[in-house]
């Protein structure tokens, strides 16, 4: 912590935002001591001295930051940065002791003393929180203390609480595998680093893949289970709009979305050419509809009734570290058994793979196109830029690592995914 503090003094700040850093540090400092290495509620003494130091601090904090307050305008871009992300840490932490602590609450029956029928109840009405929130505070404590890898990461901040839901759900999806509770407790770690180093979509596909090697069989009829559990309704309200709600699975989804996003992109462009304001969501809407009429327009011309859009499948073999991949175009995993009622169809493609940097393909052209910017996109995903833009790979760019013009070749080792704002400022500053 001196460290940090040094920095701070001798960084040319003002006193305010010396004060609001120093609170920040004390909170994390406190946060860190209320812990118990064992999960153990500390006494009394320690407990009511803790909360007292942790209450006091937050306090501090609320009333610096408060919306009246002007300190934050004096903060400088990277402090806001450091205070908005330490925060945020901060409070998975404590949700994390929150949910551990209640677990032992809950056992204890403490919750019982004032007559309340179940812990749920009595939590939300002590806190004025939904009851929803309180059920999944305490449920999430009682995952907590059997995963103790987990919840260790999440106390000491490696993992936030979004990834230890993720693994939670993950261990339950594993107990329906025959010893599963066994192999996820041998591997806890392992899963526990996947969450603490990839991004949350990464960590998903990671933990994702990770089951399905358990027990294929089981693995497949989950997935058969969620096609089956597809619907779709309709809901009109008293305000004379309609709202649409339902659930699709992985295929089903991806054959939506890909024509619903397609239309959404061709609606922006004829808005930018015409200066329309139409929002995002208001476009998708407006696609939405469109995908009705062309629907209905296609049911009326016989020629064109066998044009069916069809989702397009990777399936990747060769490197051992690739074995047994089967995925849509956008990344989301699939079991490999539930490919064949899709080959009749779906666009299939294959990547054989020697290595991860197995040259592909070798090219004088300026752009990559066919299968080698299929096996960049694969690779990556995602638009590359380091400030961890999202923009899936389908959307995006191959950009060259070694600009063209200045001799890169077009090949597999120099491509890289950038989604079309990313590769503009690549190609302004090279």
């Amino acid at each position: 912590m001196a460290d940090v503090t040094e920095r701070t003094r001798t960084s040319g700040d003002s006193d305010q935002a010396l004060a609001v850093l120093t609170t920040l540090i004390e909170l994390r400092e406190i946060a860190r001591v209320a812990q118990a290495a064992s999960f153990d509620v500390p006494t009394d003494t320690d407990a009511d001295a803790a909360l007292e130091q942790l209450l006091v601090a937050v306090d501090r904090m609320a009333t610096m930051l408060s919306p009246s307050s002007e300190q934050l305008d004096e903060l400088t871009e990277a402090q806001l940065n450091r205070l908005v992300c330490s925060l945020v840490e901060a409070g998975g932490r404590l949700e994390g002791l929150s949910a551990l602590v209640s677990q032992r609450w809950d056992v204890s029956e403490t919750w019982k003393k004032d007559g309340s029928r179940k812990p749920t109840g009595r939590l939300a009405r002590d806190t004025h929180r939904c009851s929803r929130d309180a059920h999944r505070t305490i449920k999430r404590g009682h995952a907590l203390a059997e995963m103790p890898v987990t919840a260790e990461a999440l106390l000491k901040g490696r993992i936030g609480v979004g990834s230890a839901d993720l693994l939670i759900q993950t261990r339950g999806r594993a107990r329906k595998r025959a010893h599963g509770l066994e192999i996820f407790r041998r591997d806890e770690e392992t899963l526990v680093g996947f969450c603490a180093t990839l991004r949350y979509e990464d960590a998903v596909v990671a933990l994702d893949y990770w089951l399905s090697f358990l027990d294929e069989g089981i693995d497949e009829c989950e997935q058969d289970k969620h096609r089956r559990s597809r619907r779709f309704g309709t809901s009109s309200g008293a305000d004379q709009m309609t709202q649409l709600f339902g659930k699709l699975d992985k295929v089903n989804a991806e054959i939506f979305t890909n024509e619903l996003d397609r239309l959404s992109m061709k609606m922006l462009h004829l808005d930018r050419a015409s200066g329309s304001s139409r929002t995002p969501a208001q476009r998708r809407a407006d696609a939405l509809v469109m995908m009705a009429m062309r629907s209905r327009t296609l049911a009326d011309n016989p020629a064109q009734r066998r044009i069916r859009p069809a989702p397009l499948l990777s399936i990747i073999v060769g490197d051992e570290a690739f074995s047994r991949v089967c995925q849509l175009a956008t990344g989301k995993r699939i079991a490999p058994g539930l490919v064949v009622p899709l080959l009749s169809e779906a666009q299939i493609e294959t990547f054989i793979y020697g290595g991860h940097k197995r040259l592909i393909a070798a090219s004088n052209k300026r752009f990559f196109t066919g299968a080698l910017r299929r096996a960049i996109e694969i690779r990556d995903q995602r638009c590359t830029h380091p400030s961890g833009c999202d923009v899936s790979a389908e959307w995006c760019d191959i950009d060259h690592i070694v600009p063209h013009a200045d001799d890169g070749p077009t090949v597999f080792e120099n491509g890289r995914v950038r989604c079309a704002t990313h590769n503009r400022r690549h190609g302004r500053l090279g």
